[in-house]
């Protein structure tokens, strides 16, 4: 079976020692105990969901890593490429912002992306590893595609509503951290201060202060 990417997404997995796997698995294994625990103490729903969340996550990772050996891409690409046969067209279309090997596939016929972690649905977004102004970039593409349904790294199945509402969110977060910067308020007050209401529900809430503490960085360096 071939297996298709980007070229950054090969070359940051040829250049990880196969050690990290065995490591990965021992992460994942001590986070689903973590997350046990939180379960039982979550004092607030938010908690709760995300502990449950994180649960099934983490033994995904453990029930499928015996089954997947590492295997690097046999086809790679950087441009976008294109499906075509009997079946509906896909489109395979690189781009940035989560992370340096993103991609998603795009089914033009039936108006639906498949997006990974370039879309956040009911979630906090996860910026540290990516770029965040990139990745708005890419929101904007994202749009122009006017896809009916959206499938995202994480959460339900969303529509352009929800790319609306992640950007909204970066908004947020950089006036938030700039406003901080500009009045003093050191990196650790603010990215411990309260998540704004209207993400209260939303799963993930650890990640807003990661977020914050990057953003915090990125702005204080500019």
């Amino acid at each position: 079976m071939d297996i298709l990417s980007t070229f950054k997404a090969r070359d940051i997995l040829s250049a990880r020692d196969p050690k990290e796997y065995q490591i990965y698995r021992e992460q994942a294994l001590q986070s689903v105990r973590e997350m046990q625990t939180l379960l039982e103490h979550a004092s607030s729903e938010s908690e709760k969901v995300h502990a449950q969340y994180f649960i099934v996550y983490y033994q995904a990772i453990l029930d499928t890593l015996p089954l997947l050996p590492p295997r690097l891409a046999n086809i790679v690409t950087r441009d976008i490429l294109e499906f075509t046969g009997t079946k509906p067209r896909a489109r395979f279309i690189p781009l940035g912002g989560h992370t340096p090997g993103d991609a998603l596939l795009h089914l033009p016929d039936d108006r639906i992306l498949f997006l990974g972690d370039l879309l956040f649905v009911q979630a906090h977004p996860y910026f540290t590893d990516g770029n965040p102004n990139e990745l708005c970039q890419t929101a904007a593409y994202i749009k122009e595609l006017q896809a009916d349904v959206l499938v995202p790294g994480h959460g339900p199945l969303g529509r352009v509503e929800d790319v609306d509402a992640m950007l909204g969110y970066f908004d947020e977060m950089q006036e938030l951290v700039r406003h901080a910067i500009q009045a003093g308020v050191s990196q650790d007050v603010i990215a411990k201060g309260p998540i704004p209401a209207k993400y209260l529900t939303w799963i993930f809430p650890n990640f807003y202060e990661e977020n914050i503490q990057f953003l915090y960085q990125l702005y204080s360096k500019a």
